[in-house]
């Protein structure tokens, strides 16, 4: 949002021009886009407020105006281009977080990749409650000088790692305190994503290797005598049915399978 000194936006004095022309009210044009007054569109006018594409559509009809002329001004006088705001990847969910994380991940490209092109952000999501779960929670339950704040939430609200994974959002909202405690711990020293086979390939601060499954049914199953560890793959039905077990809506479920076949399909053409 503008400050109240904003400079009114083109949008914002097209908007006006016609409202004064129609003699309606702020409050009619608001009653007309089923606001409960004016208060938005004369934030809009004054160029306050940028209304949403569908709004400014709204706008329009009511109004009488082109929607599409009124779309393509509100981009326009953009400094940066329609299609580079319409095609940007949204703002992480948690920036310090991915931050923090991201730092200690051997291909730190490839995996932001990944998480910008799941638009719901589920995938980022999944992989830091993974590494919280089993990585950093048992230390801050272990180290005395852990963020207090922290170690009270989890133990109030975040219930048995085995079966409830933590909020990545407490650490983020703890952040300040959280991640210089977390750097000289050296939690975690490394970690890599392999979307593929739904595994956190980790190596541990005592250089101790792990592969972690982002859901159950996924991950390293446990090496015979004389054999290497083997990649478990679940199949779509039971990789979808634990994913809702997680608590993950339907087009959560939805994504991450398209992203797993689409993964599969990579390595068969290869």
């Amino acid at each position: 949002m503008s400050d109240s000194g904003a400079t009114p936006h083109p949008v914002g004095q097209t908007i006006k021009a016609r409202r004064k022309e129609l003699h309606l009210t702020l409050a009619q044009v608001g009653a007309a886009l089923g606001l409960a007054n004016g208060n938005f569109i004369g934030m809009v006018e004054r160029g306050e407020r940028m209304p949403s594409d569908e709004r400014l559509l709204a706008l329009a009809q009511a109004l009488d105006l082109d929607g599409r002329s009124l779309v393509a001004m509100k981009y326009r006088s953009s400094d940066r281009s329609a299609v580079d705001m319409l095609l940007a990847p949204p703002a992480p969910e948690l920036p310090r977080m991915r931050r923090y994380l991201l730092g200690l991940c051997t291909n730190p490209t490839e995996v932001a990749q990944e998480f910008e092109r799941a638009a719901l952000g589920v995938i980022e999501r999944i992989v830091f409650q993974v590494l919280l779960s089993h990585c950093i929670v048992p230390t801050v339950q272990q180290d005395p000088y852990a963020p207090r704040r922290l170690k009270e939430r989890i133990a109030t609200e975040g219930g048995p790692i085995t079966t409830q994974r933590p909020d990545p959002r407490w650490f983020e909202n703890e952040a300040a305190t959280f991640i210089s405690w977390a750097k000289g711990q050296s939690v975690v020293q490394s970690w890599t994503l392999d979307l593929e086979n739904l595994e956190i390939g980790l190596v541990d601060r005592d250089g101790r290797q792990r592969r972690l499954g982002l859901v159950p049914g996924s991950g390293t199953a446990p090496s015979t005598a004389g054999q290497s560890p083997k990649t478990s793959q679940p199949d779509t039905s039971d990789l979808a049915s634990s994913l809702r077990a997680e608590g993950l809506c339907e087009d959560d479920v939805v994504e991450i399978l398209d992203l797993v076949d689409w993964k599969k399909s990579r390595r068969r053409k290869a």
